[in-house]
């Protein structure tokens, strides 16, 4: 996964045997969106994911309990659709 600061990602699996949001394409798209729109004074924060189908049809998923950790190099979130979730994720950072 990569979260770019345009406001868009990117998501595979390896070999993409499988969809990394469960349901949806991992293609890559300018429609694979995302946004963080509450921070707390923690730092941990929340907000929206478009989760691609194909051309114009996307789905929206809720972002919760996004924590970037003090080295910046591990994101952890929760990624739900409604009731659906949660996709549990602990990304590391390959390179900087």
């Amino acid at each position: 996964m990569a979260f770019f600061a345009s406001g868009q990602y990117a998501a595979h699996s390896p070999g993409d045997q499988c969809i990394v949001f469960y349901y949806g394409t991992n293609a890559d798209s300018s429609e694979k969106r995302y946004l963080l729109n509450d921070i707390l004074a923690s730092g941990e924060g929340s907000g929206e994911l478009e989760i691609y189908f194909g051309p114009g049809s996307t789905n929206r998923g809720t972002l919760r309990h996004v924590v970037l950790s003090d080295d910046e190099n591990q994101l952890n979130f929760e990624c739900w659709k409604e009731q659906y979730g949660p996709l549990v994720f602990t990304l590391k950072r390959l390179t900087r």
